[in-house]
Order: structure tokens, then sequence, then C-alpha cells
């Protein structure tokens, strides 16, 4: 597998656009945008803080060191 970030969001409009609660993931990584920070307080709301990456190990409070750990261990799943 490749990881290429990109900030061409075309290819991933649709779930963009789609109900959180049609997805199959509920996990935010990063609350810089406003559908990640009502995604994590919705889940928070009902009683599932985790839905934020890092949050057992509390390193989402870091969110540049989170992102790193977080790709790295997606990575490190994909070997």
């Amino acid at each position: 597998m490749d990881f290429t970030y990109t900030e061409n969001i075309a290819p991933h409009q649709k779930y963009l656009e789609a109900k959180l609660t049609d997805c199959l993931c509920k996990h935010v990584m990063d609350l810089s945008s406003e559908k990640a920070k009502a995604a994590a307080d919705k889940s928070i709301r009902i009683g599932y803080p985790q839905a934020i990456w890092g949050y057992g190990s509390e390193i989402y409070k870091n969110p540049e060191e989170n992102r790193i750990i977080q790709l790295q261990t997606i990575r490190k799943n994909d070997l």
C-alpha cells in the first residue's frame, strides 16, 4: 500500500457528504474540521469518547504527534 497525502478531496467527496451513522468507522484523528469536531462531540455525548484516535493513551491532546503515531500504526498494520 502506498500512502500519499493530497489536498484533492474529489475522490472522497461521497464520504464527506455521508451521514455518520451510515459509515463503518466513526473514528476521527484530527479535530480541526467542524465535521470531525461534531463527530467527536456526538460520540462523547453517547458515551464513546474512544472515537478520537489516541484517546486511550491521551496522545490526542497533541494533534501532530497523534497524527504521526496513528499513521505509523496504519502503515505497520498494512505490512
